[in-house]
């Protein structure tokens, strides 16, 4: 759930939206849609597709908005002492914590608890792999020329999978922004191509479904962008570690935003079954 803003403009460059196929998600839903923090984009009753109000990572905002977030920190090591774990941090102190939850990609998380796994457990976790994805975030010099809702889908071949205008969809104001996600085949063979490169590529691709120019773009690139084969539950804690440690994420629950936000519940609750003297459940609509 990523967007970028500049000038005015806002860009959905991950989840495009969310759906609700659970009923204790879709109580979560409920309350947001009476908050105004989510609103319907497209869909039918059952298949509704919802997309946040103010950009997708608006929604992850406020859901974190009475936590204590420390953004642009890269955490180099994780080790444990004394039954606590402590997080190293490249540019700030460590952080330390009675317990510990991961919703990193997969292949970073493994990375960070070297010599805390399990060799069976890290080769499972190890078959799990992610499909690539490069982003373009085009403005445009006029309408984009895409009926309502903004949304094309063009499928799972050549270098295009979606189109996707953030004007229509309500997001952003100004000129047509439009974002632009590749195939994962696309997204392998040009990774390490030029952004210049793929920008002129893609677009050249989205010429027939663009009725105006781009007059600037911004291109990301999601190495980890969807797992292909995710774990078998919607969490695992690992009952070996020497410290409370539970991971979680979308190569858990699915790759879908229920799927991770689902992942993250039942983390929580793994976790405060693990500790003592705290609630040992949580609601059902928690958040």
């Amino acid at each position: 759930m990523a967007t970028w803003r500049k000038d005015g403009l806002a860009f959905d460059h991950g989840a495009q939206f969310f759906t609700a196929r659970t009923h204790e998600f879709q109580c979560e839903v409920t309350q947001w849609l009476q908050q105004n923090w989510v609103a319907e984009w497209f869909g039918e009753p059952g298949r509704m597709r919802y997309r946040s109000t103010d950009g997708m990572n608006g929604l992850a905002a406020r859901l974190s908005s009475e936590m204590d977030v420390r953004l642009s920190t890269a955490v180099s090591k994780l080790h444990t002492e004394a039954g606590r774990w402590t997080a190293h941090c490249a540019d700030s102190e460590p952080l330390q914590a009675d317990a510990l939850i991961l919703t990193a990609p997969v292949p970073q998380s493994i990375a960070l608890l070297e010599g805390h796994l399990s060799p069976g457990l890290q080769a499972d976790l190890a078959r799990i792999t992610y499909a690539p994805c490069l982003a373009l975030l085009a403005t445009l010099a006029g309408p984009s020329g895409s009926p309502p809702p903004g949304y094309l889908r063009l499928g799972a071949s050549g270098p295009l999978e979606v189109i996707s205008d953030n004007t229509l969809k309500g997001i952003s104001d100004g000129p047509a922004a439009v974002t632009i996600h590749s195939t994962a085949d696309f997204a392998r063979d040009h990774w390490d191509t030029a952004p210049e490169t793929v920008a002129t590529l893609l677009l050249q691709a989205a010429r027939k479904w663009l009725a105006s120019p781009a007059a600037d773009w911004q291109l990301r690139r999601w190495r980890f962008c969807e797992p292909v084969h995710p774990y078998p539950s919607a969490c695992l804690t690992v009952t070996d570690a020497p410290a409370p440690l539970v991971l979680a994420g979308d190569a858990f629950g699915g790759p879908r935003v229920e799927g991770a936000y689902l992942s993250g519940l039942a983390a929580a609750r793994s976790l405060l079954n693990q500790t003592t003297g705290v609630a040992r459940s949580l609601p059902a609509s928690a958040g």
